[in-house]
Order: C-alpha cells, then sequence, then structure tokens
C-alpha cells in the first residue's frame, strides 16, 4: 500500500467510495521510479502504456523543433497526471520529450490494469475528465500565445498561476529560460519586460517566485 496515499491525492480515486480505495489499488499494476533533475522519462516517439502520475517534484513536457528551438509545452507538479493525451491515444506514440524538472518520482500504473480492473468504469471516466481539463488548458495557453504583446502573455499566464494556486503569491517553478521558451519568446527580451512590471508595480519577483501587485 506503498503508494495508496499519492493516488488518492492525484484525484484517480474520485469516483469511488473510500471503502473501494484498497480493492481498487490491489487491482492495478504499479511500480515506481525516481529520477535525477534533468533525466528523461519519456523521449519523442516512445510507446505510452502506464498513466504517469508525479509523486514528487515535477516533470517538463518539451518539444523540440527542426532548428533547434525548443518549446516548453507545460510543468506537471506533484499528483498530476502527464503524457496521457498520447496513453489514450490510438497510436499512444508521445510527440514530446518528458524530462525531471528536478530531482522527482513518478508513479507508472499499466493502462492494461486499470482496463481489467472492476473499478474499469469509474477509473476511465476520471481519466477521461482529466484529459478534458487538459484540452482546456490548451486551449488557454493558445489563447495567452496569440495575445500581440508580450506583457498581455505574461499576465495572462501569471493570472492564471493565481488562480491555479488561490494567490497572488506562487512559484512558477520555472527558471526564466524555461519561461521563455514556455511563452516562445526570446529570454532577453522576457528578462527586459518582467523588470519593467517591476518597475511599474505590476509584480514583484525572485527567480521562479512571482507577487501579483
Amino acid at each position: 500500500m506503498e503508494h495508496l496515499e499519492a493516488l488518492i491525492n492525484s484525484g484517480l480515486f474520485g469516483e469511488l467510495d473510500k471503502s473501494s480505495y484498497i480493492t481498487a489499488y490491489e487491482s492495478l499494476d504499479i511500480r515506481h521510479k525516481d529520477y535525477k533533475k534533468s533525466e528523461s522519462v519519456f523521449h519523442e516517439g516512445d510507446i505510452v502504456t502506464e498513466l504517469c502520475i508525479v509523486d514528487a517534484g515535477s516533470v517538463s513536457a518539451e518539444k523540440t523543433y527542426f532548428n533547434g528551438n525548443v518549446h516548453l509545452v507545460d510543468i506537471y507538479n506533484r499528483n498530476s497526471f502527464f503524457a496521457i493525451e498520447f496513453l489514450l491515444s490510438r497510436k499512444k506514440t508521445s510527440d514530446m520529450d518528458y524530462f525531471a524538472n528536478e530531482n522527482c518520482s513518478v508513479i507508472f500504473i499499466s493502462l492494461e490494469s486499470i482496463l481489467n480492473s472492476p473499478f474499469r468504469d469509474e477509473l476511465m471516466t476520471i481519466l477521461i475528465h482529466t484529459l478534458t481539463l487538459f484540452n482546456i488548458k490548451m486551449e488557454r495557453k493558445i489563447d495567452m500565445l496569440a495575445e500581440k504583446s508580450l506583457r498581455d502573455k505574461i499576465l495572462m499566464y501569471l493570472n492564471l498561476m493565481s488562480e491555479r494556486n488561490r494567490s497572488k503569491e506562487f512559484n512558477t517553478r520555472m527558471t526564466q529560460e524555461q519561461f521563455a521558451q514556455f511563452l516562445c519568446v526570446n529570454r532577453s527580451a522576457l528578462s527586459s519586460e518582467l523588470s519593467k512590471m517591476k518597475k511599474d508595480g505590476i509584480i514583484d519577483f525572485k527567480k521562479d517566485h512571482f507577487i501579483l501587485k
């Protein structure tokens, strides 16, 4: 039952009665792996056959293009599912790379064991719900990247983070280089705009720690 609490906290058992948690846990094929910072979890082209849950630390999803440019798609923090869009696809082939954003640990649950579980319907309902939320999140990101000014892009992201953390003070868990990759902008341009926003009293920040004024 080593990872039972982690699965509960992830929301995977959200459709189950508490009395069913242990039985559901025992029906699943679960493994756990630790990763050092920058170590690869998946490469682009890998086949994804397991549900991935961040147990500690964080995982980054990155897309590298033919010209060498890197786009940071997202950062997945503790209790988050990741690569679920590939797991539930027909081909199950990842089209991006996943790396340990810091020292982290990941829980893997085989999709086959989920489909063979007596709680299949309840578990799949959670996975489909999570996939839907992921799609909504990606739509929000498209809207953010469509903003004309860099300041508007930054403010939209910071407001989303504030909303997610239910606080005007939060950590992005991204370096400034990653933040620039996430927004698809030049790092020096981002650094300059953040400094201007701080001078204008809109935000305060130090490294990845931000405060919305």
